[in-house]
């Protein structure tokens, strides 16, 4: 879910309905957002380009793509800093897993797999922007 605001409390109710219209309604639940945490280390705003190439023909919809992104040890104390840009300027919805284990709170990250979802044109293909 995006555009959550932090330390607020939320309901919802969830509705489906099968292949022959039958329809279920839960009851209301309720949770509640973590607070905002501040990050450990400095601040700082960088990027890092990650471009998707299609050698084929076809174009895909959707495709799901999975990349480790090298960062200088020292920038990264966090994947969740990380953000996603395509070229239109727009967020693509990641995951991104370090793939070097933390041993404490603030050493860095140098190697976090991203995993996504896009488009990617015929025998072109799809810039992104990973900000931190």
């Amino acid at each position: 879910m995006k555009d959550l605001i932090p330390n607020t409390s939320y309901n919802y109710k969830i509705s489906s309905t099968d292949r022959e219209g039958k329809s279920v309604t839960s009851e209301q639940g309720t949770f509640v957002t973590t607070p905002a945490q501040a990050s450990i280390g400095s601040v700082g705003i960088g990027q890092v380009s990650l471009s998707v190439r299609n050698s084929g023909n076809n174009p895909y919809n959707s495709t799901p793509i999975r990349s480790g992104i090298p960062f200088p040890e020292g920038i990264l104390t966090s994947s969740d800093q990380l953000r996603l840009i395509d070229n239109q300027g727009s967020e693509i919805p990641l995951q991104a897993h370090p793939l070097k284990p933390l041993k404490s709170k603030i050493q860095a990250l140098s190697i976090v797999l991203l995993e996504l979802k896009a488009a990617i044109s015929r025998t072109m293909g799809t810039d992104f922007l990973n900000l931190y």
